[in-house]
């Protein structure tokens, strides 16, 4: 870690206090082991706890203290470490699960374009301003161009969904 390199950074870098192997709690209630539950201090206000004690507290960077205080018991660290590491898997249980929503989204769009490309070829050889035998003009037009859009708009949003594939 850096330390703070002007008279006030230093004052503005967070401090924790350390009382008889363990760090005080925010708001001055209580102690932990855990450097993550400690109170943060400015370095003025931890500075003047340390004085107030004469020398029974320490004043540490929050930057330079251990992630356990020196008293924090080895079954407190453990429980906390798997608290941790149950967090994590569930994050990263979470992420698959988005991963996958986000895959089934996309493999459902791909299935949408190639449903409206399909759709599509029945236009392909035809003039939108010539319309089949029995097709009035004024439903074969909004019926062509209602395609293209509804083709271009899934091809697009295919094009930005999961892997960003884009095809035609």
């Amino acid at each position: 870690m850096t330390l703070p390199t002007t008279p006030d950074a230093l004052a503005e870098a967070p401090c924790v206090l350390i009382e008889r192997g363990l760090f005080y709690r925010p708001n001055n209630r209580g102690y932990t082991g855990i450097l993550r539950e400690a109170g943060r201090f400015t370095h003025d206000d931890a500075a003047a706890v340390v004085d107030h004690c004469a020398g029974s507290v320490i004043m540490m960077l929050a930057t330079e203290a251990p992630d356990y205080s020196p008293a924090c018991w080895h079954e407190t660290q453990v429980k906390d470490l798997l608290g941790l590491l149950r967090r994590e898997r569930e994050a990263r249980a979470a992420a698959e699960a988005a991963h996958d929503t986000a895959a089934a989204e996309n493999a459902r769009l791909w299935a949408d374009v190639e449903a409206l490309k399909g759709a599509l070829k029945v236009f392909a050889g035809m003039d939108a301003t010539d319309p089949p035998e029995g097709v009035p003009l004024n439903e074969w037009l909004p019926a062509v161009t209602g395609a293209r859009v509804a083709i271009r708009t899934a091809l697009a949003r295919a094009a930005t969904a999961g892997e960003g594939r884009s095809d035609g």
